[in-house]
Parts: structure tokens; sequence; C-alpha cells
């Protein structure tokens, strides 16, 4: 009777961990399709466009360094490091993870 006991508490103990685990937020990636990529030529403040040729105000980065923006299809425009923009193309889909307008984290679907 003992053993079957214990088994019944274990495996309430194991439905109510499962519990928690499910109705805990998941990580906060969205899933999105990227528009328009953009970069910074020589212009100071603004960034160019890749598809449309578009120019958008850039704020600049203390160290001075060139920023690349991505525009996905949720109308956000983030910031992100210029080495990992390279990878990824336009009409990607993606999921993203970004506070305020600095892109955190990108990965392929």
């Amino acid at each position: 009777m003992k053993k079957v006991l214990l088994k019944v508490v274990v495996l309430c103990l194991l439905l109510i961990v499962l519990f928690f685990l499910l109705s805990r937020p998941s990580n906060s990636y969205k899933k999105v399709v990227i528009v328009e990529k953009y970069y910074t030529p020589q212009s100071k403040g603004k960034a160019k466009g890749v598809k449309t040729k578009k120019s958008i105000p850039v704020i600049s980065t203390p160290s001075g360094e060139a920023a690349c923006l991505m525009e996905f299809d949720n109308g956000k425009i983030l910031e992100m490091d210029c080495d990992t923009y390279v990878q990824y193309s336009i009409g990607e889909k993606v999921k993203i993870k970004y506070k305020n307008h600095d892109l955190i984290d990108i990965r392929r679907k």
C-alpha cells in the first residue's frame, strides 16, 4: 500500500511541475518577416534601405560605429550589430527578441 501511495504522490508532484512549466509565459520571441534592411553609408545620421532606397534617421551609437537596422512586418525598425545583420535576407521568416529599439536576439524559424 505504501508503494502505491508513494507513486501517487510522485505522479501528483510531476503533474504540478508540468502545469507550472506549461503555464509559464513562453519566451518573448515574436515571429516576423524581414521587410527591409538598412545600413549606414558615409552619410551621418541616416540609414539607407537596401530594397526601397528610403533613408531613415539613425540614433548614433556611443562608440561611433556604423548602425544597421531591420524593418519587420510588425512595423518595428530595430537596430542591431552589423555582423549579425549580414546573415539574414529580405523576406526571410525569423523570430526576434527586442527591447525598446534594440534587437537582442534574432533566430531563423
